[in-house]
């Protein structure tokens, strides 16, 4: 398994780096179907718990095989990044879900640029002109998958945005981190986030599942939990192999595969409103990020 991410600068290394963000689309997007499929037996609380349960221990394990380095950390830091990329990340989400689409989902998840780009304003305050042009496009892409119907906006779309809020702030707030130090940096957000999660479970003891379909539950466990991780570590990977702006690009391509294994597995409804909106939605996504320079 450490062979899997030790990748060189050959072309078959080339090829595999590739290869390896591409499973990691299929994974991301197949996450957000599978953990729909899990609501019938677990409360959302419960299938945090269990992501981040098993994310950590597999995050472990990537840390020892990759003999990450470990480092100081600021713990006033650490726990706001956590609770941004994690805690608050995942509950918001996995509320959301019970009332949205898959389709829907991966329509907001389309707006991440759209968040960065804002998040980056808000402390660089500038930004690009060119990138404004489509965010514009972006706002215009997603009012069009609602039918221009602002009304018909849930607070499932509203906990939907929020966390990527949440996500894409966290994220951003780890700019300055080493990346020699991301993997143990990670593994101990994840600790505290499970820690967190399993307080709040407490306190839902008696609703945190019924009737559990095991398929689904290993389906979840190997998507989710140790999905997550393996994402985690392909993405920091490939950001000192390839840079931010082509790991960009490919993880752009998840919400394709989300949109995908919805009306696959899901069998979810579309209409012409909702292709024609996220086709500007993502490709508007896909050129900020193509465009967009880093921040220093």
């Amino acid at each position: 398994m450490n062979n899997v991410f030790l990748i060189g600068h050959n072309n078959t290394g080339g090829v595999m780096i590739y290869l390896l963000l591409l499973f990691s689309d299929i994974i991301w997007g197949l996450n957000i179907v599978i953990t729909k499929l899990n609501y019938s037996s677990f409360h959302p609380i419960f299938l945090v718990f269990l992501k981040l349960f098993f994310s950590f221990f597999a995050m472990c394990f990537i840390l020892y095989l990759k003999h990450g380095q470990i480092a100081r950390l600021e713990i006033k830091d650490i726990i706001i990044n956590a609770n941004l990329i994690n805690v608050f990340n995942f509950l918001l989400t996995y509320f959301a879900l019970t009332t949205i689409k898959g389709v829907i989902s991966a329509t907001i998840n389309c707006l991440a640029p759209l968040m960065m780009a804002l998040i980056s304003f808000l402390y660089n305050k500038t930004i690009d002109h060119k990138v404004l042009y489509f965010l514009i496009f972006i706002i215009f892409g997603f009012l069009c998958t609602i039918h221009f119907e602002i009304t018909s906006l849930s607070m499932g779309h509203f906990f939907s945005i929020c966390a990527l809020f949440s996500y894409n702030l966290g994220n951003y707030r780890l700019k300055d981190i080493k990346s020699s130090h991301l993997l143990f940096y990670n593994t101990i957000m994840l600790l505290i986030s499970f820690i967190e999660i399993t307080i709040i479970a407490l306190f839902f003891k008696d609703h945190l599942f019924t009737e559990i379909n095991t398929f689904y539950l290993w389906l979840f466990v190997l998507t989710s939990g140790f999905g997550y991780a393996f994402i985690q570590s392909v993405y920091f990977y490939s950001i000192i192999h390839l840079g931010p702006l082509k790991t960009s690009l490919f993880l752009g391509l998840s919400p394709l595969m989300t949109y995908f294994f919805s009306i696959l597995i899901l069998k979810e409804t579309i209409d012409l409103y909702l292709i024609i909106g996220f086709a500007i939605v993502l490709s508007s996504s896909l050129f900020i990020m193509y465009n967009s320079k880093n921040d220093k």
